[in-house]
């Protein structure tokens, strides 16, 4: 049974092994990316609005106030006042929303599809981008699960209310371990299961390897979180933000190549797996 230090190791040398042709994918997809991010991005109208609005309820950014003072101002507003606050913040969070969910398909669709076709030497632009394409409905369909979990989560949280906290916690850890679990299993070269048979194999390896995943997931998330720290500080230079974006995707590609290892080393694999 590989260790956590075996299996870091191992997305070490696969990392140092083939970082030339990884650095170069992962730069295109930072670049595909941030271009995305900013064509679609809410315009500087959008922030006037909602800077004009909170102005008007008297909200001064520095002041970070609470949750129940801004509900408390905002019910002081006109009901014109009210549905134009409402239609603005909406209108900007659909946006960010939407941006981050299609740039998190283009990101782990493409890295996923690195790491299998690596993994077995067979690397060309033609396999990588016809197995990105063939991995990003399953990504989408895993990902559209969200909905209706938390759908369910919320129902239970309503009935057991002064659960909510520790059910929301356990329930976004659990989703979180499922969906990264998940695409480590769909990373497998030449995987013939459909997408209810991967959600079934992920739920059973899951919980096998819990604690390995675990610490996987805990490691990226700490990597993540140093990183933001970093360079929260570069916040408006677009060349530190750039490089922010390859430093995150190359923390995703290990968490991966982590659980890709971790699931090859676990399960039978191919002989012809280079990454042995």
């Amino acid at each position: 049974m590989p260790t956590f230090t075996s299996l870091m190791t191992d997305t070490y040398n696969f990392i140092k092994n083939h970082f030339m042709t990884i650095i170069l994918v992962i730069v295109g997809v930072s670049v595909l990316t941030q271009l995305f991010t900013s064509f679609f991005y809410p315009s500087t109208e959008i922030h006037d609005q909602i800077k004009s609005l909170m102005d008007r309820i008297n909200i001064q950014q520095g002041d970070n106030p609470s949750f129940d003072i801004i509900m408390q101002k905002l019910m002081q507003l006109s009901e014109m006042e009210k549905k134009q606050f409402v239609a603005t913040i909406s209108s900007y969070a659909m946006k960010c929303i939407f941006i981050m969910f299609i740039n998190s398909l283009i990101i782990l669709s493409c890295i996923c599809s690195l790491i299998g076709i690596i993994s077995i030497n067979q690397f060309s632009w033609s396999n990588f981008f016809t197995r990105t394409l063939r991995l990003t409905p399953q990504i989408l369909l895993i990902s559209l699960c969200a909905i209706p979990y938390f759908i369910v989560i919320s129902i239970i949280i309503s009935l057991i209310p002064f659960l909510a906290q520790i059910i929301l916690i356990v329930s976004i850890v659990f989703f979180m371990l499922t969906y990264i679990v998940f695409l480590a299993i769909i990373t497998t070269p030449n995987l013939p299961e459909s997408f209810t048979q991967s959600l079934i194999t992920t739920l059973n390896y899951l919980k096998q390897q819990t604690p390995m995943v675990l610490l996987g997931f805990i490691s990226w998330l700490v990597g993540t979180l140093a990183l933001s720290m970093v360079f929260n500080l570069f916040r408006n230079n677009f060349i530190f933000q750039f490089i922010e974006s390859i430093a995150n995707n190359l923390l995703v590609f290990a968490l991966f190549c982590y659980l890709y290892r971790l699931y090859s080393l676990t399960k039978q694999v191919s002989t012809n797996d280079s990454s042995h």
